[in-house]
């Protein structure tokens, strides 16, 4: 999540932790941050690292607080104000000479705070989290969940489908016709899901040969989820049409 924070001042920040003891009992770590980074003439030449680090101390607070009260994302005005109250205390930290602070995309904030809850998942009933500094204690527990499903309600703001005749690189074809295909687009993964019945029974009945390496020309149908800030929260990709197959070993198409 500091990786996250840290962000919004400078990405060329990068948060560093250095484990310095354990303590048995109610199990106790003692952390120690570091703050590494080539300042540039933006960040003050004076006490960044202390301005970046108040910073990120204040910001956890609120994020875990938010989690501990919610037990979710909660609602959608007081998401926003989550991310309004991180980006002033950014902007209130000095730490850089101009006020060139960067809005944290909502969703990397909702993907971060999901990282969390699934990392106490594991814990307990009556186990708790607790991060203690200067600025007090601030934990959450395992009933505190946050899934793709509520980032994509909360986020969603557009939807746009495109369709595409594409080709595509097979990397991993689904045998059983219950997941996704693997490919490889522009150097890229790029799965998607097979619609095309007719194909596919041809396919899982042994009537085509599609092994790794083989392409597809492919009518793709692809939507993509935009949240309010415009980034991206999904892509769905699905194959309506399987026009032809290229084989490895023949360049001419086969249709």
């Amino acid at each position: 999540m500091d990786t996250i924070f840290v962000s919004a001042i400078d990405s060329k920040i990068q948060p560093v932790f250095l484990l310095e003891k354990i303590e048995e009992g109610s199990l106790k770590i003692w952390v120690k941050q570091i703050l590494e980074a080539t300042p540039d003439d933006a960040i003050r030449s004076l006490d960044w690292k202390q301005a970046v680090g108040t910073y990120l101390v204040k910001v956890k607070h609120s994020v875990l607080r938010y989690l501990d009260d919610n037990k979710s994302l909660g609602a959608h005005e007081e998401f926003r104000n989550l991310t309004s109250k991180i980006f002033e205390t950014a902007s209130s930290s000095g730490a850089l000479k101009f006020p060139a602070y960067k809005q944290i995309p909502a969703s990397d904030i909702a993907k971060g705070m999901a990282k969390i809850c699934d990392a106490v998942a594991p814990l307990h009933e009556n186990e708790r989290i607790t991060i203690s500094n200067d600025d007090g204690d601030s934990s959450v527990d395992a009933s505190a969940q946050v899934t793709q499903e509520q980032i994509e309600d909360l986020l969603a703001c557009n939807t746009i489908r495109n369709s595409t005749d594409m080709i595509l690189m097979v990397r991993k074809p689904d045998f059983l016709g219950t997941s996704m295909w693997e490919f490889r687009h522009e150097k890229k993964n790029f799965c998607a899901k097979m619609a095309d019945e007719g194909w596919l029974k041809q396919f899982q009945h042994g009537e085509l040969d599609i092994r790794p390496g083989h392409a597809l020309r492919a009518l793709v149908d692809e939507d993509i989820v935009y949240g309010e800030d415009g980034e991206v929260i999904r892509a769905d990709r699905t194959i309506t049409k399987v026009n032809g197959v290229i084989r490895s070993n023949h360049p001419k198409l086969e249709m």
